[in-house]
């Protein structure tokens, strides 16, 4: 090593390490262009939103399934079995309490009350507190089953959307003109 005039260093190589740092080269070289970043995705046809929607019609996740989302069928049949049970037990307790609410207004006197402690009014509560929850797990039922169907055709529609890394937004901060921070967003497409 030594320094030339302008006080900057130039290393000096002698021919045996000449040679071992271009075998170096050349090899290093070779596996480098092995492992290009540039590799061609196998490509896929894109999926069909209308097979897809209809494959979650029939069975519930079956269109996930058509999309390769595995995970979300899980999270279908667990959205859809929770508030089916709580529908299916509110039903129960619905039917305990009509029951027992039109046993005692039927005006016989030889029926048994299986609510002693109950009140007519308190009865009906009950009636209409049952259903209403009833119904109500209902609904969430189908708007999963809903939401299954409109998930499978955006998932389907959406296959082929580019999601590449090349796209995103930056803050930035650059002198003006008259030497004043300038703001900006720059979006990269």
């Amino acid at each position: 090593m030594m320094k030339n005039t302008a006080g900057s260093r130039i290393f000096w190589v002698s021919g045996n390490m000449r040679s071992a740092v271009l075998l170096g080269l050349l090899i290093l070289g070779g596996s480098l262009y092995c492992q290009d970043s540039t590799r061609i995705k196998k490509t896929e046809k894109p999926r069909s939103p209308r097979t897809a929607c209809i494959l979650s019609g029939v069975l519930p996740g079956a269109g996930q399934v058509y999309n390769r989302k595995y995970w979300k069928v899980p999270v279908i049949y667990a959205g859809m079995a929770i508030p089916a049970w709580f529908a299916a037990d509110m039903h129960r307790e619905y039917d305990l309490f009509r029951d027992a609410y039109l046993l005692r207004t039927d005006g016989d006197s030889a029926t048994t009350d299986n609510f002693p402690l109950f009140t007519d009014d308190q009865l009906r509560e009950n009636v209409d507190f049952y259903r209403r929850y009833r119904d109500m797990n209902i609904f969430l039922t189908a708007l999963v089953y809903v939401l299954n169907i409109v998930d499978a055709g955006v998932d389907a529609h959406l296959s082929t959307f580019n999601v590449s890394n090349d796209l995103s937004v930056n803050w930035t901060i650059r002198p003006g003109p008259d030497s004043r921070p300038q703001y900006g967003l720059r979006f990269t497409f």
